[in-house]
């Protein structure tokens, strides 16, 4: 292949919309569409964080700025992540199979 058949690959893929990761504390990770996740940070603008320790006082207060991190996934790597879970084998694995292919 050479730079013009690239650029023609490249130019006729259309645009596919990315996704948000949104981890809540350490352990708890969801994934929205993008426009998904911007209308979630819109609604968190106002967010307060409830505060029930175990055996301790209970009060809301404001978000600890580490409890919610946001990071953007491509298309690809979220389809990636599909397909590993659908054949039981890990990303490196996928992505192997991805360059074979091409």
């Amino acid at each position: 292949m050479d730079f013009k058949d690239a650029a023609k690959k490249v130019q006729a893929r259309k645009t596919k919309e990315n996704f948000l990761v949104f981890t809540f504390g350490y352990d708890t990770k969801i994934i929205l569409p993008h426009k998904d996740g911007v209308a979630l940070i819109a609604c968190m603008a106002n967010a307060e964080q409830l505060y029930d320790p175990y055996g301790g006082k209970h009060y809301i207060g404001e978000m600890e700025k580490t409890k919610l991190h946001v990071g953007q996934m491509s298309q690809e790597e979220y389809e990636r992540h599909k397909i590993a879970a659908l054949l039981d084998i890990s990303l490196d694995e996928v992505k192997q199979h991805q360059l074979q292919a091409t």
